[in-house]
């Protein structure tokens, strides 16, 4: 038997994406669509081996944008739906993505943004914490394999209650952890889709309502944040009045890292819910602490604007973290990083070295195309046309694209000069051709 349809109650060693798969079964949905990317791709993968024994719709589309509409359109209808992508992949759905915050959901809507810290398998180090902002909707972070299954199950929940779909923001560490996880009881619904004729709410053409669903949408977060300090994934653990706010994986690099310095007096809020920020639980935080560090990964997305808090209601902290240096803006935390800024922070004379953790070198190995791969007849051909119309490969600009292919700019074949984004290469060496 899979594991995705195990008993409620059993143990079982999950990759993060395969728990957030089976977050999707215990929650109800019917529909899952999403755009293959590393790190986001398994959990589709994982649905798709048991879709027809529970009868959910999974299927992978064109792009993400076609994903994510397909997704909301089945939500619109009443029915619980997921869409899943990694980071450069809500870039493209982001046209649709803040039409239908506009509108709002009927059945629970999760959306499964994967970034990517490091940057491991992305062209950029994307936060994508930020479309939460700008479309104006709740979003949630995990920070293991078993907070990733629960916060599916009850974000589904959570989105219908509130009318709005939910971002589920993760990164590499969480989707490709794998971790011990308590499954939960599976639940189904015998919901028929039926899709309401309600033009002020889905037609973005009238100026007056869409005037009128920005009120709504607005609103709406105003009673998100009125419920927010009741989200269950929030922690907060008040001790001493030196604290440390945190998120995501990195609440995990916080624990391991007090527990080397051996300090158990710093006080932490862990944010599950991080738009919009808790605010009965952040003000009792900055309440009791009188120096706060940051600590998450990428962009001072929760130290920003909890600074502006604390200055808006006048709580007087000192705040530590990315604005002073004390953690960078770019890269992949661990626990020497974190262990090293909490000395600093702490006043601890306490260095390590993380590039001595490691007692032995692995040797580099660049990813190569698969024994098999067409592209590299496709390269080779290519590569071959040029020579025999008498041009050094020098000589042409071969403009690349987003995927397996790209893995041409390796030994032996060399070949491709630029890899931008999705869908880049013909346009780019368009715009060359037309530039004379």
């Amino acid at each position: 038997m899979d594991p995705l349809l195990g008993e409620a109650g059993l143990k079982l060693l999950l990759m993060g994406n395969e728990a957030i798969a089976r977050g999707a079964i215990e929650g109800g949905v019917h529909f899952v669509s999403g755009y293959p990317g590393t790190p986001s791709s398994e959990v589709i993968m994982s649905l798709s081996k048991v879709s027809s024994k529970l009868g959910i719709f999974v299927e992978w589309f064109v792009n993400e944008k076609v994903a994510f509409e397909a997704a909301f359109s089945a939500s619109s209808a009443g029915l619980r739906s997921m869409v899943t992508m990694k980071a450069p992949g809500i870039n493209v759905a982001s046209d649709a993505l803040l039409s239908a915050a506009y509108a709002g959901i009927n059945g629970g809507m999760i959306i499964l943004v994967a970034d990517d810290p490091g940057p491991h398998t992305t062209q950029t180090e994307q936060d994508s914490r930020f479309y939460a902002l700008l479309a104006n909707l709740p979003m949630i972070e995990p920070s293991t394999p078993q907070e990733a299954k629960d916060m599916v199950v009850w974000g589904l929940n959570f989105s219908e209650e509130v009318g709005l779909p939910v971002i589920l923001r993760t990164t590499t560490r969480v989707n490709h952890t794998s971790s011990d996880v308590i499954l939960g009881e599976i639940h189904r619904f015998d919901r028929k889709p039926k899709f309401p004729r309600d033009p002020p709410r889905y037609i973005r053409a009238s100026m007056k309502w869409n005037l009128d669903r920005h009120i709504w949408l607005n609103k709406r977060m105003y009673f998100v944040d009125s419920i927010a300090s009741n989200c269950p994934f929030n922690i907060l653990d008040l001790k001493g009045d030196i604290g440390i706010i945190t998120s995501g994986v990195s609440y995990n690099y916080v624990l391991e890292a007090l527990g080397r310095l051996n300090v158990d007096s710093c006080s932490i809020l862990k944010l599950g819910l991080t738009n919009p920020i808790p605010t009965k639980v952040l003000r009792d935080f900055l309440s009791h602490c009188r120096k706060i560090l940051f600590v998450e990964e990428l962009e001072p997305f929760l130290e920003d604007r909890i600074r502006a808090i604390s200055t808006t209601f006048g709580f007087g902290n000192v705040f530590y973290g990315k604005f002073d240096g004390l953690l960078p803006r770019e890269g992949e935390f661990n626990v020497e990083i974190v262990e090293n800024a909490l000395s600093r922070f702490l006043g601890l004379k306490h260095e390590i070295n993380s590039s001595t953790i490691s007692s032995f070198e692995v040797p580099p190995r660049s990813p190569i195309m698969c024994s098999g791969c067409p592209h590299r007849s496709s390269y080779y051909a290519l590569l071959k046309a040029i020579r025999d119309s008498g041009f050094k490969r020098e000589d042409i600009p071969i403009f690349g694209d987003i995927g397996c292919y790209a893995l041409s700019l390796q030994k032996p074949l060399e070949a491709i000069w630029t890899e931008h984004c999705m869908g880049a290469s013909i346009s780019m060496a368009l715009g060359l051709k037309l530039s004379g």
